[in-house]
């Protein structure tokens, strides 16, 4: 009988009443599912699940004086000669 009605009416209807026959229902589904995905982006850690590789950092660079390396100090609180 369900195809009888689908033959006479020319639209399909699932058994849960879905109208899967109608475009706009499939718009509305796909809209529906961009936002969702949109929604999750933060959240989901999409790229190991699509497994896409990192991507690549820069190199750091060094910081030179008349091509010789500067050595990093490090920094201590407290007063320093620093007028910030």
């Amino acid at each position: 009988m369900h195809i009888a009605l689908i033959a006479q009416t020319g639209e399909a209807v699932g058994r849960g009443g879905l109208p899967i026959g109608d475009w706009q229902f499939w718009v509305a589904t796909l809209f529906a599912l961009l936002a969702g995905l949109w929604l999750t982006r933060k959240v989901v850690p999409w790229r190991r699940i699509l497994r896409r590789p990192p991507r690549p950092r820069g190199r750091r660079a060094t910081l030179t004086l008349d091509g010789v390396a500067i050595e990093k100090r490090k920094r201590r609180g407290g007063g320093g000669s620093c007028c910030h």
